[in-house]
């Protein structure tokens, strides 16, 4: 075998491995994704879960309130329920916020998913633009070193000092 051929040889093998190091990168990116769209279903879910535990422990924290209200023997009109009223709008903003929490904790994950399978897309794509262009280095490379006719017919060159 020649140099060229060795060359050649080692050139194609070193392309394909750029070309499977940019597949698995791809890979990978797709897999990040997944698990990043599960996670933010899990985030959602959980601040779902939480605000449900809130909203509930609310609606007792109020009855207690109301039944306190009703034991010390006051009326029960709008100022005796002013505490009862708090209550439920504090309650319920902090179910708000956990929920907004949650999403934006979810919204984050998605975001990193899709940007890790950008990336590992990029990656891929660098890779076989790279390859692309070390096949054509050396191939216009080879030619010139193996194509001596050629270049005495086209250029009138020998190769012999001319």
């Amino acid at each position: 075998m020649t140099t060229n051929t060795f060359m050649s040889t080692g050139s194609m093998l070193s392309m394909v491995g750029q070309i499977g190091g940019g597949l698995a990168s791809a890979e990978m990116g797709k897999t990040q994704n997944a698990l990043a769209k599960v996670d933010a279903a899990y985030e959602r879910d959980t601040a779902e879960q939480q605000a449900t535990r809130v909203r509930r422990e609310v609606i007792r924290q109020k009855g207690a309130a109301r039944a306190a209200t009703a034991a010390s023997g006051a009326r029960l009109d709008e100022f005796a329920l002013g505490p009862e009223h708090e209550i439920g709008l504090l309650g319920a903003q902090d179910a708000e916020m956990l929920i907004l929490s949650g999403n934006r904790r979810s919204d984050a994950l998605l975001r990193a998913g899709r940007m890790a399978e950008k990336a590992g897309n990029n990656k891929l794509m660098a890779s076989l633009f790279s390859s692309a262009g070390q096949a054509y280095g050396n191939w216009k490379g080879a030619k010139k070193a193996v194509d001596p006719v050629s270049a005495f017919y086209f250029d009138g060159k020998t190769g012999m000092g001319d």
